[in-house]
């Protein structure tokens, strides 16, 4: 069983309760790190944000993958953060806050009695998806759509003029991922680190 199968798991056990025991824990702080948890690790439950294993396992702006590149040339550039300074940022596609909204709606549809299943919410979990920004990019993002989605039919991302890089692309949550360009760092193979 994946780690994406795991959180979908416990999301689905949550949302099961009654109502009230769901909105209870909607307000807290668990809810979100639950769902969040879902892309900060791999299938087979490694790390990836904020490690270099997940260099390969995001997507990324093209001004992230740059930048990134170009850290990979310097001896002790840590492309996540250095002196205290983070600089580049997991942004999902969709906000935290409209999957947990989406997630208790359909609580509230499927009614007193039904259940819902893991499947349901991994597909809901699956709509959305971490992409590694700059930090300018992310507060470009909270400053329009921290919390909402554009009208129009694009990502938010792409709303605020951010250009996904295709050279890493499609995402992978899969510990077997195909081998891209960004796999390597510093001559170590990623799957070493």
């Amino acid at each position: 069983m994946t780690h994406q199968v795991h959180i979908a798991k416990v999301i689905a056990s949550v949302l099961n309760n009654d109502l009230e025991t769901v909105d209870a824990f909607c307000r807290g702080n668990p809810f979100d790190k639950l769902i969040r948890s879902f892309d900060e690790r791999n299938d087979a439950g490694n790390p990836l944000y904020k490690n270099l294993r997940g260099l390969w396992h995001y997507r990324m702006s093209v001004n992230a993958l740059n930048y990134a590149q170009n850290c990979a040339r310097m001896p002790d550039c840590d492309p996540f953060t250095s002196n205290g300074d983070r600089h580049l940022y997991g942004e999902h596609l969709i906000p935290i806050s409209l999957l947990i909204k989406q997630l208790k709606r359909m609580k509230e549809l499927a009614g007193k009695n039904d259940k819902l299943n893991t499947q349901q919410i991994l597909d809901t979990l699956q709509q959305s998806e971490v992409v590694l920004v700059t930090k300018a990019e992310q507060k470009d993002v909270d400053q329009d759509y921290r919390s909402t989605l554009p009208e129009s039919n694009e990502n938010r991302l792409e709303a605020v003029g951010i250009e996904i890089a295709t050279l890493n692309a499609p995402r992978g949550l899969d510990q077997n991922s195909p081998a891209r360009p960004s796999q390597v760092w510093r001559g170590y193979v990623m799957e070493e680190l």
